[in-house]
């Protein structure tokens, strides 16, 4: 496996010192999120080197920037490339035209190494068959899947709080903002109500001195990276996802998996999450007032909390165990 350890964090360091020996690491120190040519063409050349080295039969490349590099390298070495986006950047409807059209074909591009392309949601495949980045022969849908966390359901607040969160990057994409603004209105209302956004990212440091400054940091808590996610997602009631767009979060499959009713942003990628008025609800974009109504609906309704909190489980069994994804993988491997 070839990481950058720039972006790994003390889970995945942790879980890679326990699978020594059975899953090799190579670390590329020069691989970074944002776009650098210097540091972009040394990892090229050490992902290259890594390539002839190891000899592999397949190269399987997750996410925009390892996408990017692990199938450039991939074709110059003329090995079979698997690509998993997880979103693609060019859904972003907020990006200026110029620049969702440039990242539209820079994917096209791509997609001519890419022996296959595996799309985590209907929604991010219609995406990139209407944009013309793959053919439909060339791509598949398979969800994101997570082992049962049957073993691990919700603790009980011992303060007796009623928490609405969100585990996520805090960037652009996930639009922090916006579940502030949710938060704000909510928690004058009703004073036994939080808010908790786990996550590290790029706008964490203001998103912290926005409500630092209007006195609600104790409401609304950005709590920062935290390396037990499964033990924070026990405390919430309802997961909350304001994303402006998504592939398939694996954080919402395992608010699934914990029972917990949901509230996301209708964007792809949650919108086949969410069985509106079965194990959550859907609000436009950007659409607080919706969000807001919404959780009340459930906080107020406990008849309603319960039944959408069972029912997040059985959507969980149906479609996102991790067994059914291993299978179809393994399959799309094979048939390579």
């Amino acid at each position: 496996m070839i990481y950058s350890s720039n972006r790994s964090d003390k889970v995945f360091e942790d879980s890679s010192r326990e699978l020594e020996g059975k899953i090799k690491f190579y670390d590329i120190k020069e691989m970074k999120r944002k776009i650098s040519f210097k540091d972009d063409i040394k990892s090229l050349i050490q992902i290259i080197k890594i390539i002839r080295q190891v000899k592999p039969h397949l190269i399987h490349c997750h996410s925009s920037k390892a996408g990017l590099l692990g199938r450039v390298s991939g074709s110059l070495c003329r090995i079979n490339v698997i690509y998993t986006p997880h979103a693609y950047f060019a859904q972003n409807d907020s990006l200026a035209k110029r620049k969702r059209y440039f990242f539209t074909l820079v994917e096209r591009f791509l997609s001519k190494g890419t022996k296959k392309t595996i799309n985590v949601s209907y929604g991010e495949q219609k995406f990139a068959l209407q944009h013309k980045i793959v053919k439909k022969n060339k791509s598949t849908v398979i969800y994101n899947g997570i082992s049962d966390l049957q073993s691990c359901r919700s603790k009980e607040d011992i303060n007796n709080r009623f928490i609405v969160g969100t585990l996520a990057r805090v960037d652009d994409q996930k639009n922090p903002f916006s579940f502030i603004k949710v938060g704000e209105a909510l928690i004058e209302k009703y004073p036994n109500m939080d808010f908790v956004y786990v996550g590290d990212g790029e706008l964490l440091e203001e998103a912290r001195k926005y409500v630092s400054n209007k006195k609600i940091a104790d409401r609304i808590k950005f709590i920062g990276f935290s390396g037990n996610i499964v033990e924070e997602l026990q405390r919430f009631n309802i997961y909350l996802s304001t994303a402006l767009y998504e592939g398939l979060p694996y954080a919402v499959i395992e608010a699934l998996a914990l029972k917990k009713p949901l509230v996301l942003s209708d964007v792809t990628g949650n919108n086949e999450l969410v069985i509106p008025e079965y194990n959550g609800f859907l609000f436009p974009v950007n659409q607080e007032k919706i969000a807001i109504e919404k959780i009340e609906l459930l906080y107020n309704n406990r008849e309603a909390y319960e039944k959408y909190s069972t029912n997040s489980y059985k959507l969980f069994e149906q479609k996102f165990n991790l067994e059914s994804m291993i299978e179809k993988i393994q399959y799309v491997y094979d048939s390579l």
